[in-house]
């Protein structure tokens, strides 16, 4: 079956949400105390850690610096 951009989009999506998650935690860090470091609210940050909303690029790179990670290993 060939895979489309939604089900390729979706699929990565999950992934970098799973991380965010996984380094947030990884770096016992509250939603509460990650989303002042970059400067969003907690309920965004757990709509995006649950699936609900969709990170964008800005808010990536601020959430991979803020996790002291490369941006890239959201992908991985």
């Amino acid at each position: 079956m060939q895979e489309t951009f939604d089900n390729y989009s979706d699929k990565y999506l999950a992934i970098i949400k799973n991380n965010i998650k996984k380094y947030r935690e990884e770096k016992k860090l509250s939603q509460e105390k990650l989303a002042e470091m970059v400067d969003c609210s907690r309920e965004f940050l757990n709509r995006l850690e649950n699936h609900k909303e969709d990170p964008s690029l800005n808010t990536l790179l601020k959430l991979a610096f803020a996790l002291e990670i490369p941006p890239d290993i959201f992908f991985q």
